[in-house]
């Protein structure tokens, strides 16, 4: 006889799927927590696109109402200008290029200190000669040679520049509140472009507008970043976007001006006369008198 088959074994049950680990929370960055902390001030003056009585960057919170920063801002480094302990490097290839050297790699050691934060997209450096008690200068790695060779296919980089000079001014006008609490316009933090560059490549400046260093001796030195001489960062997106006209030619006349202040428009003989005047204006103008 045919021996019985075997009766078939049970299939074994299917073991339970293990439930998926909650995701750790991310860390709130400390460009966020400042953000929190420290949020923008409000324009005083959003009729003329600035602080009060001032060039049209001071003070209008550069870069609200365009593309939003990305979720997770830069990890920055405090504020500390190396041209304190070192003069500022000199450049190879003559004054207008001297730039050039930070983007190039590798870097000598006296231009790498000049570094203040750099990403696949940028180089940010001190100025070498300061005008305020915040100056830097973002350059992008991409070779443009100043504002007005910008051409629509640069907006992509242009956006990239609003989120990083945003991050960069909330984030040095946090470090200027609790650094410099009474030290008027130091912790107000304008974004642009200057309508004639004196250096190459392009480059943005971000530049608190106290205007109290050493640096700040000329005429045209004052007038080139208190006025619209220094041309807002959006406005140079809206004309590279062609929705507005090329904001650099009345813009150059700015500079050839006599000196007075640019808050309260008094007529100034000296730059020390000025220099003295300026934190009394600061104060003046914000109380009313």
């Amino acid at each position: 006889e045919p021996e019985p088959e075997p009766e078939p074994e049970p299939e074994p049950e299917p073991e339970p799927e293990p439930e998926p680990e909650p995701e750790p929370e991310a860390e709130a960055s400390f460009d966020a927590e400042l953000l929190a902390r420290f949020p923008p001030s409000p324009n005083p003056n959003p009729k003329e696109g600035g602080g009060v009585g001032l060039g049209p960057g001071f003070g209008s919170g550069l870069g609200r109402g365009s593309e939003p920063a990305p979720a997770e801002a830069p990890a920055l480094p405090e504020y500390l200008h190396p041209g304190v302990a070192a003069a500022p490097p000199r450049a190879p290839g003559g004054f207008r290029k001297a730039l050039l050297m930070y983007v190039r790699e590798p870097r000598a050691p006296e231009v790498a200190a000049y570094v203040f934060y750099e990403d696949t997209d940028f180089v940010v450096i001190y100025d070498g000669y300061p005008k305020a008690l915040v100056h830097l200068l973002v350059l992008p790695r991409a070779r443009i040679r100043g504002p007005r060779q910008l051409r629509p296919e640069h907006l992509p980089l242009l956006e990239k520049l609003q989120c990083l000079t945003d991050a960069l001014r909330a984030n040095l006008e946090a470090q200027q509140r609790e650094r410099y609490p009474d030290v008027p316009g130091a912790a107000a933090i304008s974004v642009g472009f200057h309508a004639v560059p004196s250096l190459e490549p392009l480059h943005c400046h971000v530049v608190s507008a106290d205007f109290s260093t050493a640096r700040m001796k000329t005429k045209h030195h004052y007038l080139s970043f208190a006025t619209g001489f220094l041309v807002p960062l959006e406005r140079v997106r809206s004309w590279v976007s062609a929705e507005a006209p090329s904001p650099f030619e009345a813009a150059e006349r700015l500079v050839k001006g006599s000196l007075a202040c640019q808050r309260c428009k008094r007529p100034m003989a000296t730059m020390p006369a000025l220099k003295a005047h300026l934190p009394r204006c600061w104060v003046g103008v914000r109380s009313g008198t």
